[in-house]
C-alpha cells in the first residue's frame, strides 16, 4: 500500500510539473556530481589530516560510514599512508561496486573491509572490528568519516538512537579524528523567507511546500533522535506576490526536494534539517577527551541549480534587500589525543594537554 501511495504522489508531481522547473539533465548532472564528489571528500579530507600532524595518520584505520560506492575509502587508502579501512554502507549496489573497484587496484599492503547493512544494525560489529585491529597491533586509532549519513538515520535506520549511535563511533580511540559533513538549517538567513523561483508560480511553490512541511511534520517522530531542533516545522505557508512566505527550515527543505523532483517520493521520506550543529557538538563534546570546530558551506552542485533556477531569497522583515545563498551544509571536525606528552604545544603550536581538552562552554 505505502509503495502505491508513493507511486501515485511520485507520478502527480511528474504530471505538474514536468520538466518546467528542473530538467532530467539537471537532475542526472547532480546525481553524478554526487558519486564524483567521494572523490571530493577524499581530498578535502585529506586536507584536513595534513592539517592535523600531530596523528600519525599511518597508525591509524580509516572508517567511511555510509560511503556509498567506496569512492571516498579507495581514494583515502591510494593516496595516504593508511593501511587499513572498513566501508559501511546500506546499498548493496554501491557496495558491490566498491568490491569490484576495490579488486582491480590490488594495492599491496592495503586491506579494505566491505560491509553491507544498516548502520545503527552494524556499527557495534565495525567498532568489535575495528578493535581487533588494535588488538592485534594493526592500528592505534581511527579516523572516521561521516558523510551526509545522521540526518538520513532517523527515518530509514530501525532502532537508532543518536548518543548510542555516537558512542560507538567515538568509542575509545586515541588517536581519533571523525569529519562530519552534514545537511543543517540554513546558516545566515533570518526564520521566516520568502522564496522565488521564476520557473515556478508562486502558488505551485506553495503547493510543494505545504505537502513538504505535512510530511516532515507527520511521517515519523524524531523524538530522542535528533537534537535541538522541534519536531515540527512551525508556521505558515503565505503567497506574496511572485513569492512565497515560510520559515527558512522549511524554504530549505522545500528546494532540496525540488532539487531531486524526479525522485520526490523517496526524498520527501527523510528530513534535511533534522540536526542541529550546535547540539551535535554539544554532544560529542561530552566524550572524554573530544573537542571539535565547524563550519558552514554550500556545495558546488547545491548553488549551481539554485543559480540554474535563478532563485530569488528575502527578509520577511526587510522584502526589499535580497538574502544570499543559503549554507545548508556543516562539516564538523572532532578529535581526541589524551595521548600525547607535553612536548605537543612546542611541535605543533597546540596547548599543552591537559588544558587543550578543557570543554567550550
Amino acid at each position: 500500500m505505502k509503495i502505491l501511495m508513493q507511486n501515485k504522489l511520485q507520478d502527480a508531481v511528474n504530471k505538474l510539473f514536468g520538466d518546467r522547473i528542473i530538467s532530467k539533465d539537471l537532475t542526472d548532472a547532480y546525481f553524478n556530481d554526487f558519486i564524483k564528489s567521494g572523490r571530493n571528500k577524499a581530498l578535502d579530507n585529506l586536507e584536513i589530516m595534513k592539517k592535523k600532524p600531530y596523528i600519525d595518520c599511518s597508525t591509524c584505520a580509516y572508517f567511511s560510514l555510509g560511503g556509498g560506492d567506496g569512492a571516498e575509502i579507495i581514494e583515502i587508502l591510494k593516496k595516504s599512508n593508511i593501511s587499513y579501512g572498513i566501508l559501511l554502507d546500506i546499498d548493496s549496489k554501491a557496495t558491490d561496486r566498491a568490491r569490484e573497484d576495490w579488486k582491480k587496484l590490488n594495492l599491496p599492503g592495503k586491506d579494505l573491509l566491505i560491509i553491507t547493512g544498516d548502520a545503527t544494525q552494524q556499527i557495534r560489529k565495525c567498532r568489535n572490528v575495528l578493535d581487533k585491529y588494535r588488538k592485534d597491533k594493526k592500528i592505534v586509532g581511527v579516523i572516521t568519516s561521516l558523510q551526509a549519513v545522521l540526518h538520513e538515520l532517523p527515518s530509514r535506520s530501525p532502532q537508532f538512537f543518536l548518543h548510542s549511535f555516537l558512542s560507538d563511533i567515538v568509542y575509545d580511540w586515541d588517536p581519533f579524528l571523525l569529519i562530519i559533513r552534514e545537511p543543517c538549517p540554513p546558516d545566515g538567513w533570518s526564520e521566516v523567507v520568502q522564496i522565488k523561483i521564476p520557473s515556478l508560480p508562486a502558488e505551485e511553490l506553495k503547493f510543494v511546500a505545504e505537502d513538504v512541511k505535512r510530511h516532515m511534520n507527520n511521517f515519523y517522530d524524531l523524538s530522542n533522535k535528533t537534537i535541538g531542533i522541534s519536531d515540527k516545522i512551525e508556521g505558515t505557508v503565505h503567497v506574496v506576490g511572485d513569492f512565497v512566505s515560510m520559515s527558512s527550515i522549511l524554504a530549505i527543505e522545500t528546494l532540496f526536494k525540488i532539487f531531486y523532483l524526479h525522485d520526490y517520493n523517496y526524498e520527501i521520506e527523510e528530513r534535511l534539517t533534522a540536526l542541529n550543529p550546535i547540539g551535535l557538538i554539544q554532544v560529542l563534546e561530552q566524550f572524554n577527551g573530544i573537542t571539535c570546530d565547524r563550519e558552514s558551506f554550500c556545495t558546488e552542485s547545491f548553488g549551481r541549480i539554485y543559480r540554474k533556477l535563478k532563485i530569488e531569497a528575502r527578509n520577511s522583515d526587510n522584502p526589499i534587500g535580497r538574502l544570499p545563498m543559503p549554507n545548508p551544509f556543516v562539516r564538523i571536525v572532532a578529535e581526541r589525543l589524551t595521548s600525547f606528552d607535553d612536548n605537543i604545544e612546542d611541535k605543533y603550536g597546540i596547548p599543552t594537554l591537559p588544558s587543550f581538552y578543557i570543554r567550550r562552554s
